[in-house]
């Protein structure tokens, strides 16, 4: 078995999760599992697919409208319009590339008495439009919304900045936005 405290989940050896690599394409490998004293070689899974279900627990009236979606994103992806118009979007609206600033203080801090340490810099996220990098993520779910003829936009967030992102979107491209956000018992 192998342990991965972050997780807090146990894997057993031999068994290679799916990773994503930069091309966004899934890799994985095959394995071989023993299934009540025989043993059963499970297939490669499709890019981006896992599991019985391929990867959607969803009840089954929703199935029809993510395979639609899906195939919408896989057109975008080759999309050369769609991303150029999110690239001036992501530079003109939301404020990337946000900077990278060198913590003299902080890299200074930890050095040694040899002057040798880490050189520590900060991703400076928070001086994007909305104070996080949560912008980035919801202008691009807006303009596939607006690419898809959609008039309105449902989310559910867990923080204050990823519903303020979504509103302000949603207002610059003029659409109805409904946010429920979650509340502490």
């Amino acid at each position: 078995m192998v342990s991965f405290p972050c997780v807090r989940k146990v894997i057993p050896a031999g068994l290679e999760p799916l990773t994503l690599n930069t091309n966004l394409n899934f890799r994985s490998t095959s394995f071989t599992k023993k299934q009540n004293s025989h043993v059963v070689q499970e297939k490669t899974p499709t890019p981006g697919k896992f599991g019985s279900f391929g990867g959607k627990f969803v009840p089954e009236i929703l199935i029809a409208p993510l395979e639609k979606l899906e195939a919408i994103f896989n057109s975008i992806l080759k999309d050369h319009e769609f991303k150029a118009e999110l690239a001036a979007a992501l530079r003109d609206y939301v404020g990337r590339e946000t900077p990278l600033y060198h913590a003299h203080n902080l890299t200074d801090h930890y050095k040694n008495i040899n002057g040798e340490g880490p050189e520590i810099y900060l991703k400076r996220e928070d001086l994007g439009h909305g104070g996080s990098y949560k912008m980035s993520n919801v202008i691009a779910q807006a303009l596939l919304a607006k690419r898809t003829g959609q008039k309105s936009v449902i989310t559910a967030t867990s923080a204050g900045n990823h519903g303020v992102a979504a509103a302000a979107v949603c207002a610059k491209y003029s659409l109805d936005c409904t946010i429920f956000i979650g509340t502490r018992c």
